[in-house]
């Protein structure tokens, strides 16, 4: 099993390969998104409405998504035509719950995408392949600090 400082150099060394000879720079994601999440969410404060703002996130990130699911059920087993652009709205509101979340956890959207795909990179270090998606070594690995 690769250390985790081995996993996250192929983290980097995979962003930096998709996007040669770029000024890409960690974080991806800037404060915009997060500003205008906080900007448009209920006027509580985390850490002293902690349970009440982390009920809200993980209620609103399940509902979105069932909402994403019932278009997509409809467009497939009752033979609606796929609202793509509803489709995307919806997705987005599954993006600010996301965003919610952390704002929640006074995480980043970069904290969970890095710690994803050291999850994934660590699990599947040639790709995906059913015996990796088995054994799922990256389950007895520290998780990486971001």
């Amino acid at each position: 099993m690769e250390s985790s400082n081995v996993a996250l150099d192929r983290v980097k060394d995979a962003l930096w390969s998709r996007y040669p000879g770029s000024d890409l720079e960690l974080p991806i994601l800037e404060g915009w998104y997060a500003y205008e999440v906080i900007r448009t969410a209920p006027k509580l404060v985390p850490p002293e409405n902690f349970g009440t703002c982390l009920n809200l996130a993980a209620m609103g990130l399940a509902g979105e998504a069932g909402e994403v699911v019932d278009l997509i059920k409809k467009h497939q087993h009752h033979g609606a035509a796929l609202d793509r652009e509803k489709l995307i709205r919806e997705a987005g509101d599954v993006l600010w719950y996301l965003q919610y979340l952390c704002e929640v956890l006074q995480i980043s959207l970069d904290d969970i995408a890095l710690q994803n795909v050291y999850k994934l990179r660590l699990r599947y270090p040639d790709g995906f392949n059913t015996a990796d998606s088995i054994a799922r070594k990256d389950e007895a690995a520290p998780a990486l600090k971001v």
